[in-house]
């Protein structure tokens, strides 16, 4: 009996660690934005990616045309990320910008 209650108590411990100790599942990416122009666009760049659910960490760098981003990998992926970007309307990395959202972008996020 006392065995029992031994093990029924361990395997409520377990599972109470198990269920509070759960972690985000922690992913990070770089993606390529070959349209970007200027620091408006690391802006709404920035804006759109921190809209996603999940995303934890986003760091535009206008210099080399790319975006580092930290995202919570069961709440959100690369491709949803990507959608974001092109629907603000620039590249992100093979995926075509949205042509309406382009159009909407101020003149100096337009390439020349």
């Amino acid at each position: 009996m006392f065995k029992k209650i031994l093990v029924l108590i361990s395997l409520a411990l377990a599972l109470s660690a198990n269920s509070c100790g759960q972690k985000e599942a922690v992913a990070e990416t770089t993606i390529k934005l070959s349209t970007m122009q200027c620091e408006s666009c690391e802006a709404t760049i920035t804006k759109a990616l921190q809209s996603v659910e999940g995303v934890s960490f986003v760091s535009v760098d206008a210099g080399k045309k790319e975006v580092k981003v930290k995202f919570d990998g069961s709440k959100t992926d690369l491709a949803k990320l990507e959608t974001a970007i092109t629907k603000a309307g620039y590249d992100a990395n093979d995926k075509a910008k949205d042509e309406a959202a382009y159009t909407n972008l101020p003149d100096c996020c337009k390439i020349p």
